[in-house]
């Protein structure tokens, strides 16, 4: 089941650009480019990456940690850094305030951009050195909760609601969930408050994604977050 709601957050977008036309051109030559990131691992490799590009194509380059996702996104709006890594989902979230982000990539690109140029901030969607123009993202990184298939007792949910409903019928439902997604302010906790499950009434195993695919085919878990295009939750 993907997560047509909250867990669209990780479609893999790069990022927001500061856009302040009312500014002088700034000398290339004397502009170092400040890359924006907060602390996952996600966004930092992505920063270091955009920094390499951008020395490559013979502009200095930095990158600029903050301590939290919200940080990097503040000193983006404030012009302490030019570039920032972001996640679609993540801007649906925390910038708009909203707790069902668009299971459609392109959707949910086009929303959060149309609100995030009203104060001068451009979305850039990444391309591949190829001849043709893409039409989605190169990289699609979605959460997804898996279930057992045929046999298994969960086998005909689609949907997260449905889940989120078949949770509450449960005696003592589990659910496998990554660490760092479990302990996020805008993980789990938005997932469960979103579809009205009460945390207390679900236990969460903090495991791998891989753990989660094995826990889920073992019985082990009802539940299990991983990425949607998994080849081993598929197979």
């Amino acid at each position: 089941m993907r997560a047509g709601g909250l867990l669209t957050v990780l479609l893999l977008v790069l990022g927001l650009v500061g856009c302040r036309p009312a500014q002088p051109p700034v000398d290339p030559a004397a502009a170092v480019v400040r890359v924006g990131t907060g602390p996952d691992p996600e966004s930092r490799l992505l920063a270091e990456l955009v920094a390499a590009l951008a020395r490559d194509a013979g502009l200095p380059a930095e990158v600029v940690q903050r301590a939290s996702s919200n940080d990097a996104r503040l000193a983006l709006e404030l012009g302490d850094v030019d570039v920032l890594p972001s996640y679609t989902g993540e801007a649906w979230l925390r910038v708009l305030g909203r707790a069902d982000p668009p299971s459609d990539q392109a959707t949910s690109l086009a929303r959060v951009r149309e609100h995030d140029e009203q104060v001068g901030l451009l979305w850039l969607r990444p391309r591949l050195s190829t001849p043709r123009e893409l039409t989605a993202s190169p990289a699609d990184a979605t959460f997804a909760f898996v279930v057992q298939g045929e046999p298994g007792p969960h086998a005909d949910l689609q949907t997260l609601s449905q889940l989120a409903a078949r949770l509450a019928q449960l005696e003592a439902p589990a659910l496998c969930v990554d660490p760092a997604f479990a302990e996020r302010e805008d993980g789990l906790a938005v997932v469960l408050d979103a579809y009205s499950v009460a945390p207390g009434s679900v236990e969460v195993l903090a495991v791998s994604p891989a753990d989660a695919v094995l826990g889920v085919a073992a019985g082990g878990c009802d539940a299990g977050l991983t990425a949607a295009t998994d080849g081993m939750a598929w197979r």
